[in-house]
């Protein structure tokens, strides 16, 4: 599998990503379940279900700095 999960730069560009996922990636689960690859319809429909759990994404990405400051506070560090 490809993920495409690739180290942030330092700089923190603006165009990087946090995470994608690719057709390659849905591609592979579909010939390991189903023995075959998707079809236009049929990925669409993954895309709108991979969209539906997404939409609360804010409040992913709002936990996970939680974390940080919890962390920080545990381990005694200042952000």
């Amino acid at each position: 599998m490809s993920f495409i999960y690739k180290s942030l730069s330092e700089k923190l560009e603006n165009h990087e990503y946090i995470y994608a996922i690719s057709v390659e990636d849905v591609q592979t689960f579909a010939q390991e379940m189903l023995g075959r690859k998707l079809d236009f319809y049929e990925m669409d429909r993954v895309k709108d279900g991979v969209e539906w759990g997404m939409i609360d994404w804010d409040t992913i990405v709002k936990t996970a700095i939680s974390e940080l400051e919890n962390s920080s506070k545990r381990d005694g560090k200042k952000n």
